[in-house]
């Protein structure tokens, strides 16, 4: 019992020592950078190596990258967690990297190895690359960097390339574009191929990775009913005559009636159906609510509505007396006008 009652409190030691320092893996306490899981990568001597590393922040907190082991001469962007090296002749061989990223409060840790060959030497053939991800779509003005990039060897092996040892090309530079650093960006509205291509012991093989770049989508910010006001006899009815949505871009567009909700908030003065027919059941004031969902945002405009008794028509006159006799040289007055 001594036993266990020992494994148990140096467990919860460590727990709290994991807690405080922030080192639990990423992920596993809330508000910890998460940090993608990075394979082990390839390099070659006097060659540059570049590798993204990908994380986020569960908090949308700003993150920064920085080194705790690594060979000499590698950098990481502080901001961007962009890694780049060149190795030297004499760095050839295995080095561990290990990768810190911090949102100020936490940290999480991940390591990896890169192995630095000789530029000059092959130990197996190169038979295919394969680029991660395969296709992609993009905001027109965003960018966004390939994943990763394995070529495989006709000895059954396969190992990482850095994005910097490929060569890239766009088979429409005017719908994106795509820098050395296999870092793509869209242009304007279409469909393009990316063209990866790599380089090993005088073999070249290419992949390609499907680009679809798109519109950033309008963001509704309001809409205006028409008209704002409307005056109905009881038991008349009138339509509202149109709605307009409005987006952050400055646009605007006609919504169909049958597209939004309609409510009032005393249905017993004025009615209104899923057309956008209001009609007026009794005397009063009524106010109709016109409803409109986009893109999970719903915005709001009101009708004020007066409904009034119809107006009284004049089917006749009555005029008393209906005869009179007057001597001559008299006069006589008409009683009454109904």
């Amino acid at each position: 019992m001594k036993g266990k009652k020992t494994v148990l409190l140096l467990t919860f030691v460590l727990i709290m020592a994991l807690l405080f320092s922030g080192c639990f893996p990423g992920g596993i306490l809330s508000g910890t950078p998460v940090i993608d899981s990075i394979s082990n990568q390839i390099g070659k001597a006097g060659q540059e190596f570049t590798y993204q590393v990908i994380a986020y922040d569960p908090e949308n907190g700003e993150l920064t990258y920085s080194l705790t082991e690594k060979p000499e001469g590698m950098q990481i962007g502080s901001s961007t967690g962009l890694i780049t090296w060149i190795p030297g002749e004499n760095q050839i061989g295995t080095f561990t990297v290990e990768v810190k990223v911090s949102n100020g409060d936490s940290f999480s840790l991940e390591q990896f190895e890169i192995t630095i060959k000789d530029a000059s030497s092959v130990s197996a053939s190169l038979t295919s690359i394969q680029a991660s991800p395969i296709v992609m779509s993009i905001y027109m003005g965003y960018s966004f960097t390939i994943n990763s990039i394995t070529a495989f060897y006709d000895d059954e092996s396969s190992a990482s390339v850095a994005l910097g040892l490929a060569a890239y090309q766009s088979s429409n530079a005017n719908i994106a574009t795509v820098d050395n650093a296999g870092l793509i960006t869209g242009v304007s509205a279409g469909s393009t191929v990316i063209t990866v291509s790599y380089t090993e012991g005088g073999i070249t093989k290419s992949t390609t990775i499907g680009v679809t770049v798109i519109e950033e989508p309008k963001v509704l910010t309001s809409i205006v009913v028409l008209p704002s006001t409307m005056s109905i006899i009881i038991g008349n009815n009138t339509t509202i005559t149109s709605i307009t949505a409005h987006y952050d871009d400055e646009t605007s567009t006609t919504v169909g009636l049958d597209l939004v909700s309609y409510s009032s908030n005393h249905p017993d003065i004025a009615s209104v159906n899923t057309t956008g027919r209001v009609t007026g059941v009794s005397a009063g004031s009524a106010v109709i609510t016109v409803s409109y969902t986009e893109a999970g945002i719903t915005k709001t405009d009101t009708v004020g509505v007066t409904v009034s008794q119809a107006p009284k028509v004049l089917t006749s006159i009555s005029v008393l007396p209906s005869t009179m006799t007057i001597r001559k040289g008299r006069s006589q007055t008409i009683s009454s006008i109904t």
